[in-house]
């Protein structure tokens, strides 16, 4: 806290909001910064992970319904179940290239599901025709079928796979969302404590110092009015602010005082003796005329006594 000493009442005093204001400055830059943050992921979420989780949902659900309408056309010889297996079919293919529209960075994985997919539906078709069509080759028919179920296993679980990577995605936007807002929580409790301690931290020393050297000069007058006049009290300061400049000129003053006393003692000194030396000097002298004056009249008696006795025997 030296840096203290060299900043004028002003400064200090503007010091105390200014680290206010630069916390508050902080923090609303953090806030805005993991709120954009945010905000970017939920914006993701909203636009990208949800619509290809509810669009994968759908082309599952799709694959699925595939399955049955292909096996119950086989059981019952519906063909209208084949036509219906192929409408589910183009359902679902719009469904994944809906996903790819939705961001290009889905369309690599995408197109993965989209490969696998025409492959199993290009060998479930033509086995379910065959079979309606009494055309199957039943010396293959165990392998393509075999084939196909690894088909059908593999397009499932890769889609599966995607759509609980979107949920995972999704919900991990919400529980980010969260931990930001707990977090800002945090933060805002922890930097306004620190606020706080640095707020008392700097005003504790800038409080301390002006009162202190406010109080010296005031008790140094105090001395002066009320005591005995010492004039070589002096009063210590480090400080650069107003209150030290005055300190220092409240220094220089009591200096200047004390010399303008030791002239004036300096000078009444002599004056003082030669007061003295008249004084004795008035004083020898009246004696000195009082001794002639009762001479005088000491001589004028006598001369009277004289004169008396002359006439007396005259």
């Amino acid at each position: 806290m030296k840096f203290l000493l060299k900043l004028s009442v002003a400064k200090k005093i503007f010091l105390i909001p200014i680290i206010g204001a630069a916390s508050f400055v902080v923090f609303i830059v953090i806030n805005s910064y993991i709120s954009t943050q945010n905000a970017k992921q939920l914006k993701v979420a909203k636009n990208i992970d949800f619509p290809a989780l509810q669009l994968s949902s759908t082309a599952l659900a799709s694959m699925e319904e595939i399955r049955d309408l292909l096996a119950a056309a086989v059981t019952t010889g519906d063909t209208e179940a084949l036509a219906q297996a192929q409408a589910s079919a183009e359902a679902t293919l719009q469904s994944l290239r809906e996903i790819e529209n939705i961001d290009p960075e889905l369309s690599g994985e995408v197109s993965a599901v989209l490969n696998e997919f025409n492959a199993y539906f290009s060998l479930a078709l033509p086995i379910t025709e065959s079979m309606l069509n009494n055309t199957t080759d039943f010396s293959t028919l165990n392998e393509q079928l075999e084939e196909m179920n690894a088909s059908y296993t593999t397009v499932t679980e890769h889609l599966l796979r995607f759509k609980q990577a979107r949920a995972e995605a999704f919900d991990t936007a919400f529980s980010d969302y969260n931990e930001a807002q707990q977090f800002l929580l945090m933060l805002g409790i922890v930097m306004g404590v620190l606020t706080i301690i640095i707020l008392f931290a700097t005003a504790w020393p800038i409080v301390s110092e002006i009162r202190g050297n406010l109080n010296r000069v005031v008790q140094s007058l105090r001395n002066i009015a009320e005591e005995n006049g010492d004039l070589t009290i002096r009063i210590p300061s480090n400080s650069k602010d107003e209150v030290g400049e005055l300190v220092t000129y409240f220094n220089r003053f009591m200096e200047r005082l004390q010399n303008i006393v030791k002239d004036i003692v300096e000078t009444t000194l002599p004056l003082s003796s030669l007061a003295q030396s008249a004084d004795e000097f008035l004083l020898t002298r009246a004696l000195v005329l009082n001794v002639k004056c009762f001479t005088k009249h000491m001589q004028n008696e006598q001369t009277s006594i004289e004169m008396k006795y002359a006439i007396a025997n005259g």
